[in-house]
Order: structure tokens, then sequence, then C-alpha cells
């Protein structure tokens, strides 16, 4: 019969740990429990523990042992001190060494140091803390892998030391590291994660990248081919937290669902299978999450509501759900946990921090479960022995690490930690220093799916709080889309669960629909050219082009110069504006526009429209050095016939009598000028460009002819027109020609002629 450890351990546990100096009445801020192979609970101290253990085999510290006595070396089945030398904010377990992160930013180390993981320039073990040799400055974050560490300063540059034969340095080599060294080409890091052999790192735009072994795809990057330098995860943004097993790798997103890729033989993906994956997959119907963790085999996820999920390895009851029947490629829920606030993972055991203590489940061959026992694994939560106010937790190989608050612990709080819009506004957030030492506010960042739809001011930023001191921060949503937009604020600062999310979200209000363009045409013809010219009108035509409906005013002008924007409303060909001097929101909406006479010709240009909310697709339209073109709206069509637009001096029309009513209108006579007028006939000398009103006379640069019929007409003025932006003006004579409501009017510029088929009437 196998019998369990006497009750009496757990007292005798107690009392070692105040015969290591310990002052009465205070409280250790980092304790570890578990196995102990290489001093990588950091306790300094080879001192046996006996135990009564009876004659009968029993199984202890991961043996089977008979024997009257045991004096026990390697483990520790309940959480032990490490005297309080340390004010940890931050924890992390590799597979036989640990690192602490402490309130002032610097980090420490101890246990298995063969390949320089304690990173302080020595492959000597230390069963004490130690402090990282050469990070200066303030560091925000650790991680560790198996045989390597990881730290995250505060300024984006991420640090790494130790085992390095699949390149999980990430600084180009494959040679291990007794000391730090940045990872190469890697900046604005906001979190790090590091798996067996492989690192993460969260950039401040959500993208995750990844280096170190990737046989099974833990990279992400669609390769299964290790890499020494950082690359991206593919098809990855979004991101807001990372974590790691062993050969696989987990992100969570703005929106609540989580991401994983990498080895998934025993479900370590989540997403219903038992295959690899060298790219991100979705974890099966696990929404909310708020956290997320990763054992050796299992992943972890924390969802806003305090309950813990988990996926994967079950072989020893990791999977928390009261079997160990069966692995899990989908999330199961972990029985018996609720009000959880933070979660972490060892080789083949999960912990959360719920009501302050450490809940454990899993292996507990060598006393991971902290509960004063190494007999039995448990497949539900247990409570690790007599920890209170734990503010942080982690996991190793086969070890464990809390943190406790008080004594000198920052502790940073939200109110509220989550924020959720309605329509377009802002909502302030409380800071808070609920620790008893100064808190210290680093990087704030804007991160997530929709980080664009927020924004973030006040005064929190580089803010160092005293306890009890609170700094104010104001989120303000701006839709720039419609449905649900998510994003996360990520506080870094010298307290335990740092980065600290507030999670934002909101849905996007119904915004003016994208204008749509149906055509472009010369402003001459109206509807005749398809092609335009430098500083020729054009008539844009289309729907949800703009809100309202007006021609220009003298106020849209800025001294001589036409507005190329009308109540928002932009026209863009080329990639410069155009000058705009009407808008229509019909249905079948129209813009006018004079595009400037400086775009290249010769080719094809994109033209797009804004109306003052979203812009339009491009369209592609041809554009000529020339357009040539008179006025001839389709208003002045008579019998089918098209009237050129040409005005006695007395602003009558040259038509038929009667020919259009209400339209005052008399044949020319020969001899009589008129004024005839267009768009698109090219430059003038002296130059006046595209937008300008006219304040001068000017002439056309290419020879320009009129013809009534056969007949060659005097022109006494060719050029733009005074007073006018962009319309050119002919004051034409009219020749002898016989009496006719149907005289051709023909034109040749350059020596080429126009291709309208126009009209004039002249009677004697």
């Amino acid at each position: 019969m196998h019998h369990k450890i006497p009750q009496f351990v757990l007292a005798t546990s107690a009392f070692l740990a105040g015969a290591r100096g310990i002052a009465l009445g205070q409280t250790p801020n980092v304790w570890a429990w578990g196995l102990n192979a290489a001093g990588e609970l950091g306790i300094g101290t080879d001192s046996g523990l006996t135990i009564e253990l009876g004659t009968d085999i029993v199984t202890f510290c991961g043996q089977q042992i008979r024997s009257t006595t045991l004096s026990l070396t390697d483990c520790w089945p309940t959480p032990q001190s490490q005297g309080g030398s340390l004010t940890a904010v931050a924890l992390a377990g590799g597979e036989y060494h640990s690192l602490a992160l402490t309130s002032d930013g610097t980090v420490w180390a101890w246990g298995y140091n063969a390949d320089g993981e304690l990173g302080n320039g020595t492959t000597s073990n230390s069963e004490l803390p130690v402090e990282v040799s050469g990070l200066t400055g303030v560091f925000a974050a650790i991680a560790a892998g198996l045989r390597h560490s990881l730290a995250l300063k505060n300024d984006g540059a991420v640090w790494s030391w130790g085992f390095n034969a699949a390149g999980e340095l990430g600084n180009g080599s494959t040679s291990s590291s007794s000391v730090p060294a940045p990872v190469n080409n890697l900046t604005g890091a906001v979190a790090i994660a590091a798996g067996g052999e492989h690192s993460l790192a969260l950039k401040s735009d959500g993208t995750v990248w990844a280096w170190g072994f990737n046989s099974t795809g833990g990279l992400g990057d669609g390769s299964t081919t290790n890499s020494s330098v950082p690359v991206q995860v593919s098809g990855l943004t979004g991101v807001v937290a990372i974590a790691s097993e062993k050969q696989s790798s987990i992100a969570l997103k703005s929106d609540g669902n989580v991401w994983a890729w990498g080895y998934g033989g025993d479900g370590e993906l989540g997403d219903g299978s038992t295959s690899n994956s060298d790219v991100p997959v979705e974890v099966s119907g696990l929404s909310g999450v708020s956290g997320i963790a990763a054992g050796g085999y299992t992943g972890i996820g924390l969802k806003s509501g305090g309950t813990v999920w988990t996926w994967g390895d079950n072989s020893y009851g990791e999977l928390g759900n009261g079997s160990t029947v069966a692995n899990s490629s989908v999330p199961v829920e972990v029985s018996g946990l609720t009000g959880a606030v933070a979660i972490a993972g060892g080789q083949y055991f999960g912990l959360a921090v719920a009501g302050g203590t450490v809940q454990v489940w899993g292996d507990n061959s060598y006393g991971e479960l902290g509960n004063g026992s190494t007999v039995a694994n448990s497949n539900m939560p247990v409570e690790a022995y007599g920890l209170t106010d734990v503010v942080a937790i982690a996991g190793g190989y086969y070890h464990a690490l809390a943190a406790l608050g008080g004594n000198g612990t920052p502790d940073l709080t939200v109110s509220p930690a989550s924020l959720s819009f309605v329509a377009d506004g802002q909502q302030p957030v409380t800071v808070t220093n609920q620790g008893d030492a100064p808190l210290s506010i680093g990087n704030i960042t804007l991160t997530g799916i929709n980080p664009a739809d927020f924004s973030i001011s006040g005064t929190c930023s580089g803010a160092s709080l005293s306890p009890t001191q609170t700094c104010a921060l104001n989120v303000t949503f701006a839709p720039t889309a419609l449905g649900t937009r998510t994003a996360a604020v990520l506080l870094t600062a010298n307290a335990p669960g740092s980065p600290i999310p507030i999670w934002l979200s909101g849905s996007g209000t119904p915004g003016p629909p994208p204008p749509t363009i149906s055509a472009v045409v010369s402003a001459s013809s109206f509807g005749g050219f398809t092609s335009v010219a430098p500083g020729s009108w054009v008539e844009i035509y289309g729907s949800n082009l703009a809100p309202d409906t007006r021609e220009w005013a003298g106020s849209d002008f800025s001294g001589n110069n036409a507005p190329t924007s009308l109540d928002g409303i932009e026209v863009t060909i080329g990639g410069q504006k155009a000058f705009i001097d009407y808008i229509s929101s019909a249905v079948n909406g129209q813009i006018n526009a004079q595009l400037p006479s400086n775009i290249v010709a010769g080719g094809p240009l994109q033209l797009t429209v804004n109306n003052g909310a979203t812009t339009s697709s491009a369209y592609n339209i041809m554009v000529n050095a020339t357009e040539a073109g008179l006025l001839a709206p389709t208003t002045f069509q008579v019998g089918g016939n098209q009237y050129v637009v040409a005005q006695h001096k007395d602003g009558s029309y040259v038509l038929p009598a009667g020919a259009i009513a209400s339209v005052n209108s008399s044949p020319a006579q020969p001899g009589e000028t008129v004024l005839i007028y267009g768009v698109g006939f090219g430059p003038v000398a002296p130059n006046i460009p595209a937008g300008e009103i006219v304040t001068e006379e000017n002439q056309l640069s290419l020879p320009f002819q009129l013809m009534f019929g056969q007949t060659p007409a005097q022109l006494k003025y060719d050029g733009l027109a005074p007073n006018y932006v962009g319309l050119y003006q002919f004051d034409v004579v009219v020749p002898t020609v016989p009496d006719n409501d149907l005289v051709p009017v023909i034109f040749t510029l350059g020596g080429s002629a126009g291709t309208q088929k126009l009209f004039t009437a002249v009677h004697q």
C-alpha cells in the first residue's frame, strides 16, 4: 500500500523557511517548489529534509523508495521562500533555471547554468539569485525557454542568452552565450515568450516575430526551417499577447480569439486536429479570452469571466478537467476553478491565481502541485500550501514559482479594465498604484486588430505614482469602418502582470457609402469625348459623389485661385488635386472639375473622388496633350442636329429663331462678331496655369482656325476668357455665307481638325 506524506511535513517546511533567516512578521516575495536538481528553486540550501516514510514502497521525488527515512535534497513539495532578497514583479521558469524581474527593472537568475542561461558570464550553477550581467537600463519583461533566457527592455529591444543550438537567441548565430546580447533587427517589441528552443516577440504594431527551432512549424512562417534571426509569423496581425509551448506557439488577438501554430500531435493547436501547422490556425470554440499561457504540450486560456480553458496533452491531468483519459484537441474548461486572474504552465502542469492563492493541477512527480505531496498527480486544481496575496506565477519544467505582494511591490490597477463604445466618443480610465512602493509607467501602446479606430491621451505616460496615487487615461473611439472594432491599450510598468491590458471594443456606425465613378468625359462635348487634357474641364458622373448640390461661390476662392475642395469633396488625378466648381448629390450625381495644367499627358492616369468620408476606386482616363472641343451641350440639339454655343454681343444665343423654347435666340449675320467657347485647347501665352481666374488677354500657343462651312472666319481673339477659369473664348467675325439654319462649324488646332459635327445659323 502506498502512503501519502504525513501532514506534519507541511509544518516542517514552514519551519525550515523560518530557519533561513526571514524576520518574524515579514512576508517573503519569491517562493518556489518542486524539483531542485540544479538550484532552480533559488532557496540557497543543500540541506536535506528528513521525512519518516515507514517501511512500505512509496513514490517520492520521482522515485520508488523503500526506506525508514529519506534525506530529501531535490524535491520540495511545499513552497519555499528565497528569504526576501528579491522584490519580483515577474517570474519565468526554464528546464532547470529560473528568472525574476524586479520592481527596479533589473533581471536576476538562478539554477542550472552549463549553457550560460543565468547570463552572469559563467557556466556555474547558482542556488541563489545572481544578477544578469550587462543589462543596463530598465527592463519590462522576461521569458525562459528550456535552456535559454530572454529579457525585454523598455525601449522595445529584446536581449537573449544561454543555449543556442537552434538559433533561439536570435543573434544570427548558433553559438551559446553566457552574457546577454540583443536580438538582431528587432525593435518595437512589447511582449516576449520562449518555447523549448524557439522564441517569440510581439511588436507594437500587433505583428508577431519568431526565431529558433522550427522543424514542427513553431515559427509560423510557412516553413520548417530553423532561423537564427527573427522572421514574421505569417498572416497574423492584431495580436495583444503571446505564449509558447515546447514546440508550438499561441497568440491572442484583441477580439478575444486565440490562434496557434507548430506541433499539434497531442491537440496543442486546439483546432480539432492532431496535425502540425507551420502557419497560424484559430483555436476552435474559444472566445472572450483575456489572457493566454502554455505548458509543455498544452495551451491555456483565461476568459474575462475568470474561468480557465485548456487543450492538448492530458497524460498527467494537465488539462485539469477531472480526467486523464484522453488528450483534447479543442478547449475544455478546468474543473471547479473560478475567479482566476492569472495563469501559467509548467512542463506537465498548469497554474492559476484565484482569490490571491495559487491553484495547481497536473503532474506531481516532483512536488509541482505544492500541496505537500509527490504521491499523486491531480486532474483538478489543488491549492499550493500557504501562499496568499500572490501577484505573479510561473512554471518551469518540474518546478513552480510565485511572487507575493507587499513588502515593496508596486501594483498597477485600471478601472475599468475594459471599455465598450456604442458610438463615437471618449471614455476615461483611472490608473492606480495599489501597491506599497512607487509605480513607474513606461510605454503605453495601442495595438490590436483596429488600433486606428482608437486614440489615447491623458496624464499616465511616463508617470511615477506613489502608493494610492492615480493618473488619468482617456480613450477616444472614432471608427473607420462598420461592424465590431477591437483593440487594446498595453501599459508597461514595474508592476506584476505588465504589460497590463485595457480591452477596447466598439461598433462602427454607418457612414456615407463610398463614391462610385461611372464615367468621366470632357465638358466640351458633354459626353462626346472620353479623353481629357491638362487644364481641361471634365464632368464626373456616378453615385454617392457628394452630400449636397451647389456651385462654387466667391467665398470658396483664395484670391484668384479656385478651390480644390468643395464641402469636403475632392478630385485627384495622377496624384494631384483638381479644381472643383460644381457638385451634385443626385442619385446619378455629377462633379465638374478642372484638371491641373501640369499633369502628365500621353497615357492613362487614375482619377479618384473623395466624398468627405471615403475615397472611390480609381477610374482610369486617357490624358492627351490637347483634347479640344467647342461647347455644345445636348440642350442645344435641334431636330437631331447639334448646335455650337455662340452668343451675340447682347448675350442672346445664335440659333434658328424660336428653335428652343425659353431661349432667346436668332441667327447670326455676316460681319457680326459672335462669341464661341471651348475647353481643352492647350497652353496660352503668356502662360496661365489651371485654377486661376484669367485677368489678362492671352493667345493660344497652337495655330487655330475656324470655318463656317468652307469659308474661314476672322478671329479677333483666341485664348482663355477673361474673368473665367479654364474657359477658352473665340471672338469670331461671321463670314459671308448663304442663308442657312445648318451652317457647319469646323475648326483646326495645330493643323488637326476637330472631330465634332456642329452647326450654327446665319441669315442676312
